[in-house]
């Protein structure tokens, strides 16, 4: 009886020990900051967000990008024209990325019930969008036009998604199967 849960420990000991052979998921992170400027009606605005997708796996065909809308908004500010927004104020962020993790565009869109607002950047043809209406005042516009300008300083990072460490595996294991047998022996 005593050598089968050995041999059991054993093995779950090993299991802990060794090495995953699967590649892990991915996420991608960004974070920025960005002064968007209206030349038109002259105002300006400092921002800065920091977005996180969900794991994927760029090496499956099924899986080849993130989701353009699950990416989780970790943090936003923006002030413009008197208004400021947080990340509780943001309505939709979609994020569009190369397999590679290069960013191909990002879009927010955003509400305080005072201000809607739209900021997108298209990094593939560095062309900048935003619309802001407040009731009063009406801007939109695109850098591509020269009616307005959305530069900052944008950085995408790729890192291994979140998983369970081997020992930690192994641990849980060998909890369980503690438990089994202090139940075992307790009938």
């Amino acid at each position: 009886m005593r050598r089968h849960w050995l041999r059991a420990l054993v093995g779950l000991c090993m299991l802990g020990l060794a090495a995953p052979t699967w590649a892990a998921p991915i996420v991608i992170v960004g974070d920025a900051t960005f002064l968007v400027e209206s030349f038109d009606t002259p105002l300006a605005g400092p921002g800065s967000y920091s977005i996180r997708s969900q794991p994927f796996d760029p090496t499956d065909p099924d899986d080849p990008n993130p989701n353009p809308e699950t990416f989780e908004i970790l943090d936003f500010a923006f002030s413009f024209a008197g208004h400021s927004f947080d990340e509780t104020d943001v309505t939709a962020c979609e994020c569009q990325f190369t397999p590679e993790g290069d960013a191909v565009a990002v879009t927010f869109e955003f509400d305080d019930g005072a201000v809607s607002w739209g900021l997108s950047w298209n990094f593939s043809d560095g062309n900048f969008g935003f619309l802001f209406d407040d009731g009063v005042v009406f801007v939109s516009g695109t850098s591509e036009n020269g009616e307005i300008s959305g530069a900052g300083d944008f950085n995408f990072f790729i890192v291994p998604a979140p998983v369970p460490e081997p020992g930690t595996l192994a641990l849980l294991g060998l909890g369980l199967l503690g438990l089994g047998l202090t139940r075992r022996r307790a009938n």
